[in-house]
Order: C-alpha cells, then sequence, then structure tokens
C-alpha cells in the first residue's frame, strides 16, 4: 500500500473555561495552559487563555523563603495591632458611659 496518502481531519472541542488545576510535580508540562499536539516529528502548541490563578502560578513559582525571624516580627506586629484596637475600644466604651452620664445629669 506504498505511495498512498490519506487525510483526515479531526475536530477537537474544548472547556470553555480552563481548570485552574495546578502544574503537576511530575509532569511541568501538565495544566501549563498550552494545548499541544504532536503526531510524529509534527507538534503543534496552541496558547489559551487561563484564570488569573494559572497567571499567578506561572509568575510566581514558589512562596518567599521565611525563617523564625520574619515569623516573630509578624506576629509582633500583629500583636501590637490587636492590643492597640482592644485597648481604643475600651477607652470609647468608657467615654461613651461618661458622656451618656453628664448627659442624664444635665451638665451637657
Amino acid at each position: 500500500m506504498g505511495g498512498k496518502t490519506e487525510t483526515r481531519t479531526f475536530a477537537v472541542q474544548i472547556l470553555s473555561t480552563i481548570p485552574a488545576a495546578p502544574t503537576g510535580i511530575s509532569d511541568p508540562s501538565s495544566y501549563n495552559c498550552v494545548i499541544e499536539n504532536a503526531f510524529h516529528d509534527a507538534s503543534v502548541k496552541i496558547p489559551v487563555t487561563c484564570a488569573p490563578p494559572k497567571v499567578v502560578e506561572e509568575i510566581v513559582t514558589e512562596l518567599p523563603k521565611t525563617g523564625p525571624t520574619e515569623n516573630m516580627l509578624f506576629a509582633s506586629i500583629l500583636l501590637a495591632v490587636v492590643t492597640f484596637f482592644y485597648f481604643r475600644s475600651r477607652q470609647l466604651g468608657q467615654e461613651v458611659r461618661l458622656i451618656r452620664r453628664d448627659l442624664n445629669a444635665g451638665n451637657i
């Protein structure tokens, strides 16, 4: 059957939205926002529009390295902010109580 040529056409339908699954650890080319079709030595790569989480995943490959110093600094800042708002709300509550007392006594 040599010398015979066949032409076949395939139609492929993909989802309207591409799932934002993470890139595979064992196969880095999986879920990489590129549709790749290879047949023998011919290859076609078609980029597709990805969801925002995938764009972030492509830009930021890993979280920044932090150690105990950064964690303690973050915890200290968070504790200071929480403490400030706790005491501020207590002070405002006391001021409102004093104003109500003066208002009810007729001093204001």
